[in-house]
């Protein structure tokens, strides 16, 4: 499942979208769930360098399929949060709730599609 940040993508479900978006303020406590849940919090080198290559490839299509200026103002402010590998939960996380929100509603299909193909384990 995936998710994006600062709505509350900090609990904010997007349910069948397989996204969702976790505010700032929640990311301490994803951590924390995360901790229980036995998650990757990008603190693993080399998971967290795997993360980021699969990203940058992500982000690139992105780039080709949606336009410089969707990108650079929705896709490329999208950061990393933690991976849990019991539920194949992956945050993202955006500045803004607004920004969280709009790229929920306009790219969690797609995300969560690129996500699912570059690691069959993010689900």
């Amino acid at each position: 499942m995936l998710f994006l940040s600062p709505i509350t993508v900090g609990r904010c479900d997007l349910g069948m979208a397989d996204a969702r978006i976790i505010g700032s303020r929640e990311r301490e406590q994803c951590r924390t769930r995360d901790d229980d849940r036995g998650g990757i919090h990008m603190s693993d080198d080399q998971e967290a360098a795997n993360f980021a290559a699969d990203w940058a490839d992500i982000s690139q299509g992105l780039r080709k399929d949606l336009g410089q200026q969707l990108h650079s103002q929705w896709i490329k402010p999208i950061q990393l949060g933690s991976f849990c590998q019991e539920t194949g939960n992956l945050d993202l996380y955006l500045p803004t709730e607004f920004s969280a929100n709009w790229v929920a509603d306009r790219f969690a299909d797609r995300l969560s599609l690129a996500w699912k193909i570059a690691r069959p384990d993010v689900r």
